[in-house]
C-alpha cells in the first residue's frame, strides 16, 4: 500500500535553502540515528512542524508543514541500504577507511567538520537525481 502524499512534490519550495546556499550562510544541521539507521541534514531549523515526503523509498525531503519550504533531507536505512548503493559515499563516511591518523578527539572533530559538507554535497547531487528521473521537480525559483 503506497502513502499518500500531502502535497505535490513540484509544490515544495527551495528559497530559503538557495538563499542560505548563495549568501554562504549555511549552519548545516548533520545528525545520524543509529537505532532508526537514519540521516538527516538540515540547512536551518525549521519554525514549526516539518514533513517528510519521500521522493524514493528511502530518501525524504523535509519541509515545513505551512510555507511548503525545503528545510534538510532524510535518509533511511542508511548503512543498511544507502552506504551499499553509494560507495563514494561510504568511503567518506568510514573513519576507519581514512587515511588521517587520529591524534585525539580534537582531530577527529576537524574531520567531521570537513567531511559534512562533503557528504551532504554528494547526498544532495542523488536527492537532485531522485527528483530529475521522476521528472517532479520542485520550484527552484529565487526571489529577493
Amino acid at each position: 500500500m503506497a502513502i499518500k502524499r500531502l502535497v505535490e512534490t513540484k509544490e515544495l519550495k527551495f528559497n530559503s535553502i538557495r538563499k542560505i546556499v548563495m549568501e554562504h550562510e549555511a549552519d548545516l544541521q548533520f545528525d545520524y540515528d543509529k537505532r532508526f539507521d537514519a540521516l538527516i541534514l538540515r540547512w536551518f531549523i525549521p519554525e514549526g512542524q516539518f514533513i517528510v515526503h519521500y521522493i524514493d523509498d528511502n530518501v525524504g525531503l523535509l519541509y515545513e508543514e505551512k510555507s511548503k519550504e525545503i528545510v534538510g533531507l532524510q535518509i533511511e536505512a542508511f548503512e543498511h541500504k544507502f552506504l551499499k548503493e553509494h560507495s563514494d559515499i561510504n568511503k567518506i563516511w568510514k573513519l576507519s577507511d581514512q587515511v588521517h591518523e587520529f591524534e585525539d578527539f580534537g582531530d577527529i572533530m576537524i574531520s567531521c567538520r570537513q567531511m559534512k559538507p562533503v557528504i551532504a554535497d554528494k547526498v544532495g547531487e542523488i536527492a537532485d537525481d531522485l527528483l530529475s528521473s521522476s521528472g517532479k521537480i520542485p520550484d527552484y525559483s529565487y526571489a529577493d
